[in-house]
């Protein structure tokens, strides 16, 4: 895909800037194209080197919310669906918080994880668990998104 060439060139660039905004929302953006291409390691990667660029090391920010939400993706994928379940919750929550509106790559990744959760769990399930996601602090998302047993 051209989209990912692009920004693997632009993100040496980017790295070396002071800008960690702008890297952060580069990052995230990868890891919605490596999710929709299959490469489920590669969106893990970037989704969390994206919540480590966090501009100000702000964890309540849109750009950890977007990366949550593609790591929600992958574990959903994988057959975690509570914690995908969770995660997606919690970045719902945080997208409203921010007033943040989803972009292509976010809205891919929100249709796609919505319709592995419906398929695959209770709606009553999904309830609870989007009530627990929703409630998380930002740290306790983050922590749970970067867990690395969870990534396997």
């Amino acid at each position: 895909m051209r989209a990912i060439a692009i920004v693997r060139e632009a993100l040496p660039v980017v790295r070396s800037g002071a800008n960690k905004g702008n890297l952060a929302t580069l990052l995230f953006n990868l890891a919605g194209y490596l999710a929709a291409v299959g490469d489920l390691d590669g969106a893990i990667a970037a989704s969390r080197e994206s919540i480590r660029s966090r501009p100000g090391g702000e964890p309540d920010h849109a750009h950890v919310a977007g990366a949550i939400e593609h790591v929600a993706l992958v574990f959903a994928l994988r057959g975690d669906i509570a914690r995908a379940a969770i995660l997606g919750a919690y970045a719902d929550a945080a997208f409203g918080r921010h007033g943040f509106e989803r972009e292509f790559t976010e809205t891919t990744t929100h249709d796609r994880l919505s319709a592995l959760l419906q398929d695959g769990i209770r709606p009553d399930e999904i309830a609870r668990l989007t009530k627990e996601g929703a409630a998380l602090t930002p740290e306790a998302a983050i922590a749970l998104a970067t867990e690395e047993a969870a990534a396997t």
